[in-house]
């Protein structure tokens, strides 16, 4: 069928060797609806497998409520609109995978992904965040033996703060500190997070002493756990 109805009459006849008989009937066709429904997606690390390599199915967040042999792996899919960040690919079953390494805003990318179920298509938008690091720990957590040197971190999540790179010390004495340096915007920025770093560094010869700024550890609010300064005499 490919119009629905409330309902045709119709009659059959059967016949049996000399006895027939006759039975009305009303074929009714509706009409199948296919839906995405909106979701957050999870949030991607940059160069980490997305959501922990389980990806996200589309799948899950598509019904046709009028079908009752409803079968999602009958669909396929596509991106209608938008683009996905870079290392990010979405299957036509409908699961998006891969290994983000391209930062999107914090809200994450604009993309429109379209399906079809049984001749029937629909589409629905969605967000695709990637954003850095919560600290220097996260980085070791999720990729343990990563090396010293500059990461994206991102402090305030979905927050306005954005991701900014700044230098972890991963060495056996380090363990995960993120440095503060008063001579550029790593140090500002990072005391404007207002308490959203675990563990920070302040190297000796950066500026913090001597007459061009003063630090204090009354900068950081809690959560702040751990401030490290090295120095030299």
């Amino acid at each position: 069928p490919t119009v629905a109805t409330a309902g045709t009459p119709i009659q059959v006849t059967a016949s049996y060797k000399t006895v027939a008989g006759a039975q009305a009937y009303q074929v009714i066709v509706v009409q199948l609806n296919v839906s995405l429904a909106s979701a957050a997606l999870p949030v991607g690390l940059l160069g980490v497998a997305y959501n922990a390599g389980s990806g996200f199915d589309f799948k899950s967040v598509l019904s046709a409520p009028a079908d009752p042999g409803f079968n999602a792996s009958l669909a396929t899919f596509s991106v209608a609109a938008g683009t996905l960040p870079t290392g990010l690919n979405l299957s036509s079953t409908g699961v998006l995978t891969g290994t983000p390494s391209q930062l999107t805003v914090n809200a994450g990318a604009d993309l429109t992904v379209s399906t079809t179920y049984k001749g029937n298509q629909t589409q629905q938008a969605f967000k695709v965040p990637v954003r850095g690091f919560a600290s220097c720990d996260a980085v070791l957590a999720a990729k343990p033996g990563s090396p010293s040197g500059n990461y994206y971190l991102d402090f305030d999540g979905a927050g306005p703060g954005g991701s900014v790179q700044y230098y972890c010390d991963m060495t056996p004495e380090g363990q995960g500190w993120m440095r503060l340096d008063a001579t550029n915007a790593t140090f500002s920025t990072a005391v404007s997070a207002q308490g959203m770093v675990s563990k920070a560094f302040i190297p000796e010869n950066n500026g913090c002493f001597g007459g061009q700024t003063q630090f204090s550890v009354s900068n950081f609010v809690a959560p702040v756990t751990k401030v490290r300064m090295d120095l030299t005499r």
